[in-house]
């Protein structure tokens, strides 16, 4: 006779085995890119770190954004536990046990890569700020991920109350207050440099004239000009006729009343002459 609570134990076992297979495959890490047949990790920890640095910018360079998360599984190399115990450990251990390298060397480097990418390494502020608050992690390490979080150029919104919770703090409170400090005064210069554009810019609007096309001034000589009134003045003027010339009462003489005028005139003045000479 089969036992029902053992087919529901070896059911809830399989369940298990399954729910772990699959939380195993949903956090499977997607293969790191490479460069110059090495990835960022293994360009980072290898044993010519320190002899190949410019070698090492140029492949952090070459893969930028792309190697961000292989430098944040990097942050969290070690557990709490490792760092608890090497703390209270003798110094000497750091270089003759693999774990002080594991937890300390792979975060400084992974630190210098993020530092070197700049603004790209702004995904990994969350991983920086739990080192910066993680009171076990070395106090080399906490700095350091102040200096880096400064390098990628952090939100300041999210920096800065973190930085104001860890002023108490006995090892990074001093700086952790005078970063908080700095953030402030570099966002208030921000402030008021936008808002001293943005008046320049409302005063130069302002001040620009606007450009009128040329239009003829209305004169009153368009009416009453010195020539005439303004029918006379749009009326052509012909020889031979009656029509009153501009700026005149008297109608306008003919030409051949001009010529005979002036032919009784240029008589006159012979006759004139004759007489004087009489």
């Amino acid at each position: 006779m089969r036992r029902p609570w053992l087919t529901v134990i070896t059911l809830l076992l399989c369940g298990a085995a399954l729910a772990v297979i699959g939380i195993k495959l949903a956090h499977r890490h997607k293969p790191e890119p490479a460069f110059g047949g090495r990835t960022v990790t293994q360009w980072l920890t290898g044993g010519d770190f320190e002899t190949n640095r410019a070698a090492v910018a140029v492949a952090v360079f070459a893969l930028g954004e792309a190697s961000v998360p292989a430098l944040r599984r990097m942050l969290h190399s070690g557990t709490k536990s490792e760092r608890v115990w090497f703390a209270k450990a003798p110094r000497w251990l750091y270089f003759r046990l693999p774990v002080g390298g594991y937890q300390f060397d792979r975060k400084d480097r992974a630190m210098w890569a993020l530092q070197t990418l700049g603004r790209a390494g702004r995904p990994a502020t969350p991983d920086l700020l739990v080192i910066l608050e993680d009171p076990t992690e070395h106090w080399n390490q906490r700095s350091g991920a102040m200096s880096t979080l400064r390098h990628i150029n952090a939100e300041p919104s999210v920096l800065i109350p973190v930085l104001d919770k860890l002023r108490a703090d006995p090892v990074v409170g001093t700086l952790a207050a005078t970063e908080a400090r700095l953030l402030r005064n570099a966002a208030e210069a921000q402030r008021y440099a936008e808002t001293q554009k943005a008046i320049a810019a409302s005063l130069s609007a302002r001040r620009e004239v606007p450009k009128l096309e040329f239009q003829p001034s209305s004169s009153f000589l368009e009416d009453s000009s010195l020539w005439g009134p303004k029918e006379f003045r749009s009326k052509a003027i012909h020889p031979g006729t009656d029509e009153q010339g501009p700026g005149t009462n008297r109608p306008m003489p003919s030409e051949d009343k001009v010529r005979s005028s002036s032919t009784s005139g240029s008589l006159h003045e012979t006759d004139n002459t004759k007489v004087g000479s009489r």
